[in-house]
């Protein structure tokens, strides 16, 4: 009986004895009733409670007692369905349908098929014969609808698909028979708001409903009513879900109304999985941030647990789930189960976190772990086994490395002797994964022009969980592939194609390498793209491991390469297991060592803290106690030390610190900062300067006439400048006309040939044609700018270029006219904007370039990541570009000019670059008006 039902005729039984009960007192006043029920004595009170309750029950009997002798089920539907007759016309008015019932023949409708047989495979065009005959001795409704769904599909005349609607509309003789073929109709149509009409109009259908026997026996009118509600929501969130690249919250809410409706309509027991509706309302739940989303989660598992989806406790078999399930790496960081175990991890219930996490993971392999030479299995060819799989490959690098790190987690949290291996394996597999050699790279030289598909940034925060390993070998590895192998592979390979010495491929590479410069718009899938491929992998098959190796570095290599008087640290931000602060850590190698040493160095949160306190340069501080002393001990005066930074710390000039006794660390120690150690096996190759590059002085309201015809028909405009933008101009920086003249003159006086573009010269299309040239260094002198991805939000030239939100796109450099596009003018299709970005940049190739100088504002800075800072200083490196003279914050117009030309001075008479800057800041630490820290401390040069 339905519950509701059941609270009506108690509240009636109680009203009838309440009545009874006063006219009882009313005529006998003797009598006993009901309003004096609590004050008798407890005998009575006990005899009237038996005597009601008794009663009560009779009443809630009757209609059973009643059904004993007729059926109220059929009863009720006999009168129903006299009163509310629906018809065939009713449905499809009521859902809006219009159509005419064809009158086409069988001989007209196989004359037009043959007609159409070309657009049918054989076995199609045979199975319609066959329907077609199967309707003429035998019309059913499941022939004419199978016929139906055939010509449907392969998108017949609508004249012929009429026709079969038509049939299957004439065969449907009940009316859910006519609903369900109005629904399939609207399935493959794809038609959301339809199904729902449907929906809506079958809700509406009151009387079919059961008011007495939920078990029915004999009718199935609450059935097919049950069944259409529950199908036509099953469909609705699966078309919602498959027509929606990016499920917006909107359409979320929709899809989690739908399964709140599927899993009440009663019906879904009839559709292939019971418990669809409820993973989808969970998994929807927690997507909509719904505080009910864990609670959903565990209706879900008991769920299961009830249908015979488990095998033993705590531990459920889902069969639409893991690693062997095809596609399933598409769902799974939106999968209840995933996101019922991080919160179950959070409230440390490991064991049931465990079990859930088991059901989800992906199915991995062994990696044979060998720290001292962690890339031996790679193999010595280009062999891209995957490729016809791109796209689902990339995907599952993502899952299969997620489910890795998140087993590593799991066994870290519960002290498992196996932690390490799983930490190991994330960290093998990533690199994997990312190799030019084994990696999900569907081409070669994507790793040229097609930087949307290196996956750095969405792969390394699972590598980085390696650096919680305990073994310092594994920790100094990770360090060396995720800060400086990932940056390698542009150069690396530029370097092997120049050595083939062939100039046909190199020409053809440089063609398109300029096209891709200009414009982001570069076709990938073209037959001259695909050949340059072939070409590229062909000649370079046989030496890809030689020229890759210089990417993929171990701790022994690093070992091997330092002297007696060297050391190299890598500075790591250890992500945290335990859902607390991520911790910094030291890994320090020296030659002599046999393997690194780990020093724990703080918590993040207290870095942070000292960066923020205030000008940390000036007098000694904390950020020198926490993040220099502990090393000391392992470091003697005067070392050349190596040191990589992480996070936070790659903005702060660790040089310029005072130790305990007032004395800089450049005075201690010859400090060469990097973005990683791996610089040690280039401290061998020499630096010959052969030519330089000049910007500066440039005129920002301006643009040469000669660039605005420089672009040929095929590079197409960048930006789009619909929008007008509120922010100021940039001003004419007077110094840096001084600084490049100057610089020209040095370099003329030591024979270095250069090009200076200078005022309405200094022009972002003459920045960009350098790509590929033979340059050795290049010299910017202009406004440098980085935005974090909050403060973009509100201007609209970032709102402008955003496709997704880059890094490299909230970074960059201003040349003449960039104030044109910075205040939203509009800029001809064949014209540079004049604002450089660094997405821009890393499309270069600058691998012949040894130095690039950033004489500019804050040209280090940018977004923290695993392999450091995504900033200018990124895209240069993927540029090429060995070694960046940048600023970590604003620096005087005047101050600059001096310190470029005392280091030019240096450079150019023949010392090397790193002699060269310490020089130059030594001079303006020695210098009356220039020796405050905070005109020489945000010069960093980093290799």
């Amino acid at each position: 009986m339905a519950p509701y039902l059941h609270t009506v005729l108690l509240f009636v039984g109680i009203l009838l004895i309440l009545i009874i009960s006063y006219i009882l007192k009313k005529y006998d006043p003797e009598a006993s009733h009901l309003i004096s029920f609590i004050s008798r004595k407890p005998v009575q009170w006990l005899f009237d409670a038996v005597i009601l309750f008794i009663g009560l029950g009779v009443i809630v009997s009757i209609p059973e007692i009643i059904n004993r002798f007729y059926n109220l089920d059929k009863l009720r539907h006999t009168i129903t369905d006299k009163r509310h007759p629906i018809t065939q016309d009713d449905i499809l008015q009521a859902l809006q349908i219009d159509y005419k019932e064809s009158h086409l023949s069988k001989e007209s409708i196989l004359d037009s098929l043959n007609l159409y047989s070309s657009g049918l495979d054989s076995v199609s065009h045979h199975s319609l014969d066959s329907l077609i005959l199967e309707l003429d001795k035998n019309p059913t409704y499941d022939t004419s609808f199978g016929i139906y769904q055939l010509v449907y599909n392969n998108d017949l005349p609508a004249f012929i698909r009429d026709y079969y609607f038509s049939n299957t509309l004439k065969l449907a003789n009940k009316k859910y028979g006519t609903i369900w073929a109005v629904l399939f109709t609207y399935v493959m149509k794809r038609d959301c708001d339809k199904i729902f009409s449907i929906y809506n109009l079958v809700d509406s259908w009151k009387w079919d409903r059961n008011l007495f026997d939920e078990q029915i026996q004999s009718d199935t009118h609450e059935l097919d009513r049950n069944y259409t509600k529950t199908l036509c929501m099953f469909y609705a969130i699966k078309l919602l879900e498959e027509s929606s690249k990016t499920v917006t919250d909107s359409v979320a809410r929709v899809i989690f109304d739908c399964a709140k409706k599927g899993h009440n309509s009663g019906g879904a027991s009839y559709i292939n999985n019971p418990i669809f509706f409820l993973d989808k309302r969970a998994e929807y739940a927690y997507r909509l941030k719904d505080r009910k989303a864990d609670k959903y989660a565990d209706i879900l598992i008991r769920s299961a647990q009830r249908s015979g989806f488990f095998s033993k406790r705590y531990h459920y078999i889902f069969y639409d789930r893991g690693g062997d399930i095809y596609g399933y790496e598409d769902r799974f960081f939106t999968d209840p189960l995933f996101l019922r175990y991080k919160t179950l991890i959070k409230k440390k219930r490991y064991m049931k976190a465990r079990d859930l996490l088991e059901i989800v993971s992906s199915i991995t392999e062994d990696d044979d772990q060998d720290p001292e030479n962690p890339y031996h299995e790679f193999h010595d060819t280009l062999f891209y086994y995957n490729r016809q799989f791109q796209d689902r490959i990339r995907k599952y690098s993502q899952y299969d490395l997620a489910s890795i790190s998140e087993n590593a987690r799991i066994r870290f949290l519960t002290h498992k002797k196996d932690v390490g291996e799983w930490l190991n394996g994330a960290y093998l597999t990533g690199a994997e994964y990312l190799s030019p050699t084994e990696g999900h790279q569907s081409n070669t030289i994507d790793y040229l022009f097609n930087e949307e598909l290196i996956q750095v940034p969405e792969i390394s925060s699972y590598i980085a969980v390696n650096y919680n390993n305990v073994d310092p070998r594994w920790v100094y590895n990770t360090a060396l592939f995720l800060k400086g192998a990932t940056g390698s592979f542009t150069g690396s390979l530029y370097k092997a194609i120049h050595e083939t010495e062939d100039l046909n491929l190199a020409y053809d590479l440089q063609a398109i390498k300029r096209v891709h410069v200009f414009s982001p718009l570069l076709d990938i899938e073209n037959e001259k793209y695909m050949a340059l491929n072939d070409s590229v992998e062909k000649k370079l098959a046989k030496s890809m491991k030689e020229h890759f190796y210089e990417c993929f570095y171990g701790y022994m290599d690093i070992k091997n390469g330092l002297s007696d008087e060297e050391c190299a640290i890598e500075i790591v931000k250890a992500p945290s297991l335990n859902f607390g602060d991520d911790e910094y850590k030291a890994v320090i190698l020296r030659h002599d060592w046999t393997e690194p040493k780990t020093i724990t160095l703080a918590s993040s949160s207290i870095i942070n803290a000292l960066l923020l306190s205030g000008d940390f340069y000036s007098s000694k501080s904390e950020l020198y106690s926490t993040v220099w002393k502990p090393l000391e001990k392992y470091l003697s005066p005067n070392d050349v030390v190596y040191l990589a930074s992480d996070g936070a710390l790659s903005l702060a000039n660790i040089s310029a610190l005072l130790n305990d006794n007032g004395k800089r660390l450049s005075d201690l120690y010859d400090i060469h900062q990097c973005v990683s150690t791996k610089s040690v096996m280039d401290k061998y190759e020499s630096e010959k300067y052969t030519s330089i590059a000049l910007f500066g002085g440039m005129n920002y309201d301006e643009i040469a006439d000669s660039d605005r015809a420089s672009l040929s028909q095929e590079i197409i405009a960048y930006r789009s400048t619909e929008n007008s933008f509120r922010d100021n101009n940039f001003e004419y920086l007077a110094g840096t006309s001084k600084e490049v003249n100057e610089i020209n003159s040095k370099a003329n006086e030591n024979h270095i040939p250069s090009n200076l573009y200078e005022g309405e010269n200094g022009t972002e299309y003459n920045f960009k044609d350098l790509t590929g040239r033979d340059i050795s260094i290049i010299h910017v002198a202009t406004h440098g700018f980085y935005y974090n991805a909050a403060s973009t939000k509100d201007m609209t030239f970032f709102e402008k270029i955003f496709v997704e939100d880059n890094p490299l796109d909230r970074c960059g450099l201003i040349f003449s006219g960039g104030n044109k596009a910075w205040k939203g003018e509009s800029i001809a299709d064949n014209q540079e904007d004049g604002i450089l970005l660094g997405s821009e940049i890393a499309r270069m190739d600058l691998s012949n370039t040894d130095l690039v100088v950033l004489s500019a504002c804050n040209t280090g800075l940018g977004d923290i990541s695993e392999e450091g800072v995504a900033g200018l200083q990124m895209a240069f490196k993927r540029a090429g570009v060995k070694s960046l003279l940048m600023t970590l914050s604003k620096v005087d117009d005047e101050a600059t000019a001096f310190f470029m030309t005392n280091f030019y001075e240096h450079l150019f008479s023949g010392e090397d670059k790193h002699t060269a800057y310490r020089a130059a800041i030594n001079t303006m630490r020695n210098s009356e008006k220039y020796s405050d820290p905070k005109y020489w401390s945000s010069f960093i040069l980093v290799d």
